[in-house]
């Protein structure tokens, strides 16, 4: 069996992924190689050791010379529907892993109306992919549980993976390395990175030993010039950012490595791709009980989870970690050997794949 492992919106983030799916099928003996948007080859050296066909979306007619039995689908594309009625005519089979099901209008009310309107968008396109595909695997309990109330009705055929990844940590961790309390991630309001820089701000005015951290393909500059504590802290070397383009994996990957906490107090999130990434690194979060956040966060032992924003009980739990970081740190590297490295699920993964290779399989 030949599978091909598509993602044609490009984003750097999802190179984890990615690869922990090509490693899933070859772990199960299916041929995979990965097709991506152009703009991958960026990182070309990061996804060595796969097979890779890069594809100019604006060119999709050289994606029928391409030949599967078997596509999965990572993240959401307009292009997508396109693949599928292509795989359609040629009998392929094909998976959507659907990241973020619907989660309800009130929870997307601090993010404005641009992103109101872009998300509705992405959640239109994967309503329209979920009605074509043989299979949706979504990321937790929670997310499965909103796609029963809302996208059932469309495909019965759903099951549970968690975000999982490849184990990138090629060394021994070194908790002297754990220097920052660092947001990771889009900076935007749904994740609470306002709320993230008063609270460093605070912090600050606190306990000047603390160091932070922003790592962002979001551009800063304006920001940061306006506002002077935090012009302050960059040049004096307590907040340490990286800014203003997508950033490698290696890049990221050093972020979470130089980190003894991360941010997680979102607003709003089905689940936090950043979490995985976290505990890989043994980072403990802090975080706000949003989403699928209790299914992986046990309060007290590999992170903190609190019920709402306050700055005086963050400023204590950070300080908690820090005294408590070597048994925290190793508790947050085991919760991601447990739940989202990717060779605990080829038995349930070669399943999935054995059912929609063949015909006729599902019973509605």
């Amino acid at each position: 069996m030949k599978a091909g492992i598509v993602s044609l919106k490009f984003n750097p983030a999802h190179m984890s992924y990615i690869v922990a799916y090509s490693n899933l099928f070859k772990s199960i003996g299916v041929d995979a190689h990965l097709i991506l948007d152009k703009q991958y080859s960026l990182f070309d050296n990061e996804l060595k050791n796969n097979e890779i066909i890069y594809i100019n979306c604006s060119h999709i007619k050289t994606f029928k010379d391409l030949k599967y039995d078997l596509f999965l689908l990572y993240n959401v594309a307009l292009i997508n529907l396109e693949i599928l009625s292509i795989s359609k005519r040629t009998g392929a089979r094909s998976i959507y892993v659907f990241h973020e099901p619907f989660d309800g209008f009130n929870n997307l009310i601090h993010e404005g109306i641009d992103h109101i309107i872009k998300w509705l968008m992405a959640y239109l396109i994967s309503k329209a992919i979920i009605k074509m595909v043989d299979l949706v695997i979504v990321p937790s309990q929670y997310a499965y549980n909103l796609y029963m109330k809302n996208e059932f009705k469309h495909n019965k055929n759903v099951e549970i993976i968690p975000l999982i990844m490849t184990d990138e940590i090629n060394r021994t961790l070194n908790i002297k390395e754990k220097q920052y309390f660092s947001y990771i991630g889009h900076a935007y309001k749904g994740h609470g990175f306002d709320l993230y820089l008063d609270f460093i701000k605070y912090a600050h005015s606190l306990n000047n030993k603390i160091r932070y951290q922003i790592a962002t393909r979001t551009d800063l500059t304006n920001l940061l010039k306006r506002d002077q504590l935090l012009n302050y802290m960059v040049k004096s070397g307590y907040l340490k950012v990286n800014h203003g383009r997508p950033l490698s994996n290696e890049e990221i990957n050093i972020a979470y490595n130089e980190s003894f906490c991360i941010w997680n107090l979102y607003r709003r999130s089905t689940q936090s791709g950043v979490l995985p990434k976290a505990f890989m690194f043994g980072t403990p979060v802090i975080a706000t009980n949003v989403g699928s956040t209790g299914e992986f966060i046990i309060d007290g032992f590999n992170g903190f989870i609190l019920d709402k924003y306050d700055k005086k009980l963050i400023y204590l739990r950070v300080i908690e970690i820090l005294s408590n970081l070597s048994v925290m740190s190793n508790n947050a590297r085991n919760s991601f050997l447990r739940y989202f490295y990717w060779e605990n699920y080829s038995g349930k993964f070669k399943q999935y794949v054995d059912m929609v290779s063949r015909k006729n399989i599902f019973s509605v």
